[in-house]
């Protein structure tokens, strides 16, 4: 189903999970196995970046995922329109093998972060240290390099793939769109301008997060909200591209969500521009020299989500 949503500056198509009866894998501009699948991939880029943290949860490959991304302990960030139900089990894996170490935890509780589509739940216990929690980025996000973490077409599976942000937004609403939101922009380039590995956002994403490097540490940048397409939006390039709530607007209402808990979100701030070119380098780069060969191109793209 496609949700189309005219706005003063785009035409966008809402990532309607909660109406979608199955899910599509994310796409990835020169997609390969190897390179892109976290659990199955021989040379995946992501070795070395900590996505411990991140969970997802579907009863069968035709399904949608739900999505986790530990913030403390106990705590995880999901999508409002795409929640996990109270009682949805997450299985959390320390490394990118679902062989190794892992620890599953239960969803008992969740509420919406003020009118927006950011949804914060709890679990049943921790998780143990050896799976991450992250910190929330905040500042201006401009220019930031991502890594984008999607939907496979295993019922386990998790995709990575990467983008720059193009343009950031406060209090973005629409008819069609569940709540109010600050957001940020990320377009996908038949020519790829984000060069290997760009990520397009598809359904059963919708929950799942984006990140950067701060200081040397992934910090959560977004949680995936929707796609826009044909674009018309100043500053961007191309045809299509994907939008994600930012989560760093909602410091005090996360704050509050915890409190009582005696467990704490924590906030970095991205460097200013100046740096952040250093930062989104580092992160572009290593995703680079993770790569074995060089990109075949861009598989199809679809608008249907």
């Amino acid at each position: 189903m496609r949700l189309i949503i005219h706005t003063g500056f785009a035409i966008l198509f809402f990532l309607a999970a909660m109406t979608e009866t199955a899910s599509a894998a994310l796409i990835i501009q020169g997609y390969s196995p190897d390179q892109h699948e976290r659990f199955s991939g021989t040379s995946f880029i992501g070795n070395g970046l900590d996505l411990s943290g991140i969970s997802n949860w579907r009863p069968n490959v035709n399904a949608l995922n739900t999505w986790a991304t530990m913030i403390s302990p106990s705590y995880f960030l999901a999508a409002r329109h795409n929640a996990p139900a109270i009682g949805t089990a997450f299985t959390f894996y320390d490394g990118n093998s679902l062989l190794g170490g892992s620890a599953t935890r239960t969803v008992i509780s969740g509420e919406t972060l003020v009118d927006s589509d950011l949804w914060i739940g709890r679990l049943n216990s921790a998780v143990p240290s050896t799976i991450a929690k992250y910190p929330i980025a905040t500042g201006n996000l401009s220019g930031a390099t991502l890594a984008v973490v999607g939907s496979s077409t295993t019922v386990d599976g998790q995709r990575l793939g990467r983008n720059v942000v193009d343009l950031q937004f406060d209090g973005f609403n629409s008819p069609n769109l569940t709540g109010t939101g600050d957001i940020y922009i990320y377009d996908f380039d038949s020519t790829s301008s984000a060069g290997p590995d760009e990520a397009y956002l598809q359904g059963g994403d919708s929950g799942a997060p984006s990140l950067t490097l701060v200081g040397g540490n992934l910090a959560i940048t977004g949680i995936h909200w929707f796609i826009y397409g044909p674009s018309l939006i100043p500053g961007t390039d191309a045809e299509f591209g994907s939008g994600d709530s930012r989560v760093g607007s909602y410091m005090n209402s996360i704050n509050a969500a915890m409190s009582g808990s005696g467990e704490f979100a924590t906030f970095v701030a991205v460097p200013e521009p100046s740096s952040l070119l250093i930062t989104s380098s580092m992160i572009a780069g290593y995703l680079l020299i993770r790569r074995r060969h060089p990109s075949k191109g861009p598989g199809s793209v679809s608008n249907n989500v």
